[in-house]
């Protein structure tokens, strides 16, 4: 039997912890550790008899993972973020996937936005 993330425990000195959507909240500190990108079969040329319907699916860490950011709202599957420059984006739950930052969360948000 496979273990699933859910079933793992962090010991306390880990830094972050993967979280579903229904867990997060308002002033939560996360950042994205995993990505997808689709892509249609097409484009590769692959064979359409098989699922044509069903994408590719690619998954990456995007460039700015373990960049801290606070949520500003929440309604699922988005989730409002802000990034130490003060930017908000939208991250869709369906294409990434989020890691809750522990207590380094606000300092390092305070810490990166004075350097700028």
């Amino acid at each position: 039997m496979l273990e699933t993330e859910q079933n793992l425990t962090l010991p306390a000195s880990s830094a972050s912890r993967f979280v579903s959507g229904e867990d997060l909240t308002v002033g939560t500190y996360i950042t994205v550790s995993r990505a997808v990108i689709e892509l249609p079969r097409f484009l590769f040329g692959c064979d359409f008899q098989r699922a044509p319907e069903v994408p590719l699916r690619w998954q990456h860490m995007p460039q700015d993972s373990g960049a801290p950011l606070k949520i500003k709202a929440v309604s699922l599957p988005y989730v409002y973020v802000e990034d130490v420059s003060e930017s908000t984006r939208v991250l869709d739950l369906r294409r990434c996937e989020v890691a809750a930052l522990r207590s380094c969360g606000h300092t390092s948000f305070g810490k990166m936005g004075t350097m700028s």
